[in-house]
């Protein structure tokens, strides 16, 4: 995304769309490799079974296509192509699964290409129009060199903030208090369910991350015309104020979406109406740590943001480096020393950690704010 943007600010869409062309291919090339090599890994180590990594790795390329193909639509600045594709195709799984004798793999799959497929039609039509629209054709090469040397620190921290989301999980589905595993690694229904709900407030609080973004984007202009150069005092206030802003109605909305967190959990029309059995004691427990947790981590994504809409990439880096090892290292303690759904405790630490770094970060970066 950020590489199409680069040359989408410049207004030359034929190197946007070549750079499409390459963002898209690189990724499948490099998802390609991974699942290779853990195929490779798989045949000495004998980890899963092999019908099982099949499955697993037709969830993960049509996943990842979807995920790269939606994340061109953001420099675009074409966002509601993504909804648009992600309402019919959900829409078209749930028929098929309310009324038709397919199985969920199926439905979940004609889905997830159906939103793909519309994505790439509208892609072509779009780039066809915006290219013929353009006089001035560039004549320059996009090298993949060049751009892993310009995006390769938000590669990092995208790698880094799932390793983050999904450690947690991986440390609790590795130990047992039952005896030994099956598997290495192997699914837990009553933590899987607990930071499930738990993530639904992450997933709802991230249209606050994108209004406060592009909040900030305009009025951060406004603001430039508004002060003097020797005004540097009162730009830096203006815009701390906005931060603080931002930040209220990201925890407003964390509140509300705690609220409906505890109607799904306790309330009769929550999870025990809609699965016919009462939430374990071990997932109530799981969502409620993991809840403050991902509200503690959209407000380092904030922070993050922030900073990288002011090409500040370095902390936020850093930040989620050490917080990744700050969940490993707690939760890794926490679920053998006590019980498996502590290692939820992990991702609370490590997202507190996360938020203070790249707020101190922030703050002290508004500090020195200037309109120029």
């Amino acid at each position: 995304g950020r590489q199409v943007s680069h040359y989408w600010y410049n207004n030359d869409f034929a190197m946007a769309r070549q750079s499409t062309v390459m963002v898209i291919r690189d990724g499948l090339i490099f998802m390609g490799i991974l699942s290779l090599l853990a195929l490779v890994i798989n045949v000495f180590a004998n980890l899963y079974p092999f019908k099982f990594l099949w499955l697993v790795y037709a969830y993960a390329f049509s996943i990842g296509i979807l995920l790269l193909f939606s994340a061109v639509f953001h420099p675009l600045k074409e966002r509601w192509a993504i909804t648009v594709a992600f309402v019919i195709a959900t829409g078209l799984s749930l028929y098929l699964h309310l009324f038709t004798d397919l199985k969920t793999y199926y439905t979940h799959w004609i889905g997830i290409w159906t939103a793909i497929a519309l994505m790439v039609g509208y892609l072509l039509w779009f780039f066809k129009r915006k290219v013929k629209q353009t006089k001035k054709f560039s004549r320059a090469t996009s090298k993949s060199a060049a751009m892993v040397y310009r995006n390769h620190r938000y590669f990092i921290y995208g790698f880094f903030f799932f390793l983050f989301i999904f450690i947690d999980r991986f440390l609790a589905w590795s130990t047992t208090a039952d005896g030994a595993l099956p598997y290495m690694v192997y699914y837990e229904k009553n933590y899987e369910v607990g930071m499930d709900i738990a993530i639904i407030i992450f997933f709802l609080l991230v249209g606050v991350l994108e209004f406060s973004i592009s909040s900030f984007s305009t009025f951060s202009d406004m603001f430039q015309r508004q002060f003097a150069f020797n005004q540097a005092k009162e730009f830096n206030k203006k815009s701390l104020k906005l931060y603080w802003q931002h930040v209220s109605i990201l925890l407003i909305t964390a509140v509300v979406m705690i609220a409906v967190m505890y109607t799904i959990i306790w309330s009769r029309l929550g999870y025990e109406k809609a699965f016919g059995e009462a939430l374990d004691p071990i997932s109530i427990k799981v969502s409620l740590i993991g809840g403050v947790g991902y509200v503690l981590l959209a407000w380092g994504m904030l922070n993050s943001l922030y900073l990288f809409t002011l090409s500040k990439p370095t902390k936020p880096l850093n930040a989620i480096i050490i917080a990744t090892v700050v969940n490993f290292v707690i939760g890794m303690i926490a679920s053998r020393l006590i019980s498996y759904e502590y290692s939820a405790v992990g991702m609370l630490v490590g997202s507190v950690v996360f938020m203070w770094l790249t707020l101190r970060a922030t703050l002290k970066f508004f500090k020195n704010l200037h309109p120029a």
